[in-house]
């Protein structure tokens, strides 16, 4: 709860009307819980679908839907925040940059894929680690657990990203990226 609060407290205090545009920097993003990721960025997303994970007969619908992140019909808010997000952008149109990298993985992958349902974000600097799965954790009887691949994560668009997301623009190192970033934001 504290990484949501943190991140929807920056995002409030950045939020001016006047501002040229939002960076949001995923890169070495290893992974982890993607929920937290999506709640504390929900600002951002416009009601509808932002992902999903599919494989053969599973089709579960990452979506935005009032203040809340669900999962199928289960909202996630409820889960790890105990509350829906109610903040606004003040202006939900400016452009957003995303920056990502090889490190950007797992969960980093998800929350690009859903900022992908964002039609004013670009994607800058190297394509990520390729790692857009979903994993289930199973108990072994001796106490063990097994984590298994069970599904690839998929975009609004249904593309699944098995070789990694590539950037809108590529950057190698940190002045490519910064030149790309101000030519973009002009």
């Amino acid at each position: 709860m504290n990484y949501i609060n943190k991140i929807l407290d920056s995002i409030k205090a950045q939020d001016q009307s006047k501002l040229n545009g939002w960076i949001i920097d995923l890169r070495f993003n290893y992974g982890g819980d993607m929920w937290p990721m999506l709640i504390a960025l929900s600002p951002f997303f416009k009601d509808g679908q932002l992902g999903s994970f599919k494989s053969s007969g599973l089709n579960e619908i990452w979506k935005k839907s009032g203040n809340k992140i669900f999962i199928k019909d289960d909202p996630q808010n409820e889960r790890v925040y105990n509350s829906a997000v109610t903040y606004k952008l003040k202006n939900a149109s400016i452009k957003i940059a995303v920056l990502i990298n090889k490190t950007t993985q797992s969960a980093g992958e998800a929350t690009t894929i859903a900022l992908k349902s964002v039609k004013n974000v670009s994607f800058f600097g190297l394509r990520t680690r390729g790692l857009a799965t979903s994993n289930e954790t199973i108990p072994m009887d001796n106490g063990d657990f097994l984590i298994l691949t069970t599904a690839w994560m998929y975009d609004c668009h249904s593309r699944k990203y098995p070789q990694g997301i590539e950037p809108d623009y590529s950057a190698c190192n940190y002045q490519e990226l910064e030149n790309s970033l101000l030519h973009w934001v002009r």
